[in-house]
């Protein structure tokens, strides 16, 4: 409960979740993509007053102290799983902007993915 009440009252949460209109957690995706079925959740859907979509992945692991985020993102994988579900939502909402986000909880480093392709 300690790492809950720690997340919750993060300025990357709230920073997330300012002006939020709309709010799902492991919200289902599903795309149809070259022949290929893609279906995933991602952590949290946020839609914000100003149209804007957030479409974020957090992560509880900890890159080693030295390493560079990005580059640990992209050699665990995630960023293609962020990269899945960014296409699949602008597939849906083409007029909106959508971003993308991976939160590392317990180092409580957030990366944004502005345009993902």
């Amino acid at each position: 409960m300690a790492e809950i009440a720690k997340v919750c009252s993060s300025p990357h949460w709230l920073e997330l979740l300012h002006d939020a209109k709309a709010i799902h957690p492991e919200l289902r995706i599903v795309q149809l993509r070259k022949n290929k079925l893609m279906v995933g959740a991602c952590d949290l859907y946020v839609e914000k007053n100003s149209g804007e979509i957030l479409v974020v992945e957090w992560k509880t692991m900890s890159p080693r102290p030295n390493s560079e985020l990005m580059n640990f993102a992209v050699q665990n994988g995630f960023t293609q799983q962020l990269n899945q579900y960014l296409r699949a939502v602008r597939a849906l909402k083409p007029q909106a902007q959508v971003t993308g986000w991976l939160w590392f909880t317990k180092s409580e480093k957030l990366i944004r993915f502005g345009k993902v392709d």
